[in-house]
């Protein structure tokens, strides 16, 4: 038989249509690192993170392949130093919803 998919709404950014996708279809995300450092962007696996990234300072940025809830979070290049939101003091996190 045909089983049903769980489709899940979204509102389009550009066009402010709703569309539809699959929540178990893999998606591309792009991350832009807007701060003055380089920074490693790691996935969050719950334990020490995975580095799945590096993004050179001033607007780098890469492309990655992830699925909804998936979580990652965003160090200073080589030292494992969080960085954090100077206007909030919390540190960079990003989950795919």
């Amino acid at each position: 038989g045909i089983h049903a998919q769980n489709m899940q709404n979204y509102v389009d950014d550009e066009t402010n249509e709703v569309k539809s996708f699959n929540p178990n279809d893999q998606i591309q995300v792009r991350i832009i690192n807007k701060s003055t450092y380089r920074a490693d962007v790691y996935w969050d696996d719950g334990r020490y993170g995975k580095n799945i990234a590096t993004l050179e300072a001033n607007g780098g940025s890469s492309k990655l392949n992830t699925f909804q809830g998936h979580k990652f979070f965003v160090t200073r290049h080589g030292v494992r130093e969080g960085l954090f939101d100077p206007a909030t003091d919390e540190p960079y996190r990003y989950d795919i919803e």
